[in-house]
């Protein structure tokens, strides 16, 4: 995938190539060439809110991506001259669901207030840990976005925190 532009992870001509093979294409195709534009710099404005893993390409980007993110073992390792087939099919389809629901507003943080919150728990050994938030984050589900489109989760947890699982623990006395 060409690198991005300084408004959108994927140019409209990408993404006309990733809905030609899609379910959403008669929806895609529906929308004029600027209705194409603003979806995509709309999807990548909200994802430039996620905390990423890795480090920008340059200092002087104007995007998070490109990101070199080195592998983990469940994920491959990126590069400054690709953007993540994963990332395009994330801000392909996040463009087309804000198109289609308009009253959903995510841009920009909720709130203000920083602080702390417990982001993994195991019981057999009792491991806790925690991560920050930024007002971005809703402390016991992640990111904003993830919240609102939870299927970006599977998508993007290789390349951002997107958030954990809250664990309910039952005491009996």
């Amino acid at each position: 995938m060409p690198l991005p532009s300084t408004t959108s992870y994927v140019p409209r001509a990408d993404a006309d190539t990733y809905f030609a093979t899609s379910f959403n294409d008669a929806a895609w195709t529906a929308l004029t060439n600027a209705q194409k534009d603003l979806c995509l710099q709309v999807a990548t404005r909200n994802l430039e809110s996620l905390q990423w893993y890795g480090t920008k390409c340059t200092d002087d980007q104007a995007l998070q991506w490109p990101r070199e993110v080195a592998a983990d073992g469940s994920c491959d390792a990126t590069v400054c001259t690709t953007i993540p087939d994963k990332l395009v099919e994330a801000t392909c389809e996040l463009a087309l669901k804000l198109h289609s629901n308009q009253s959903i507003y995510i841009d920009g943080p909720e709130s203000t207030t920083t602080g702390t919150y417990v982001s993994k728990q195991r019981l057999g050994e009792l491991e806790v840990e925690y991560e920050e938030y930024d007002g971005v984050k809703n402390v016991s589900t992640g990111p904003k976005i993830i919240v609102l489109f939870p299927w970006l989760k599977d998508l993007l947890r290789c390349y951002a925190k997107v958030g954990s699982q809250t664990i309910m623990l039952a005491v009996r006395s």
